[in-house]
């Protein structure tokens, strides 16, 4: 019996030995490493470059002269521009037709593009006027480094937003421009 004892725990020994080792192995820290692991004080900073309450404000008040300039059904015709580190079929521009807030059609307007068509899926992640509001809220809520609008003054709607969500992060930041907005009544 002792025996037979003696060879499970040797077995139970062997079966466990690799994991006590790589135990130890993690316990052991190297100074070096953990050096390097720190961010680099001469990374950029990612702390907000705008002031968030007074974006918030201006974020209000133009979505509700907008609200007010479009009424419901919001039915319009405008050209949508996405400038950013993506596909050309992505960016544009645009041609849109806006109907009950949704994107019931969208057509290139670039020459190299002019001959395709706007695939249906894409048609799904353009943004209407409504859409880059929320990109503009999604934004402030998730404390993105840099934040830049410009609002059309009559119909409260972004005509141009900048975003970058890091300074220590490539090609994430994104431009959207909205122009050529025509109310349609329909």
């Amino acid at each position: 019996m002792a025996k037979t004892s003696n060879l499970i725990t040797a077995a139970l020994l062997l079966l466990f030995q690799p994991f006590s080792a790589y135990a130890i192995k993690f316990q052991t820290v190297d100074a070096e490493r953990v050096r390097m692991a720190q961010p680099d004080p001469e990374w950029p900073d990612d702390t907000p470059t705008y002031n968030a309450t007074a974006l918030q404000a201006q974020l209000d008040a133009h979505r509700a002269i907008w609200d007010a300039f479009a009424g419901e059904p919001k039915n319009y015709d405008m050209s949508f521009e996405r400038i950013c580190f993506c596909p050309e079929q992505w960016r544009g521009p645009f041609a849109m037709r806006v109907r009950s807030g949704k994107v019931e059609s969208a057509t290139y307007l670039s020459e190299s593009m002019r001959e395709s068509s706007v695939d249906p899926d894409l048609l799904r992640g353009l943004l209407t006027v409504d859409g880059v509001f929320n990109e503009i809220q999604k934004g402030l809520d998730r404390s993105y480094v840099d934040l830049q609008i410009t609002y059309n003054e009559t119909a409260g709607y972004p005509s141009s937003f900048y975003s970058d969500t890091s300074k220590r992060i490539a090609d994430d930041e994104t431009t959207f421009r909205i122009s050529d907005l025509v109310l349609v009544d329909e």
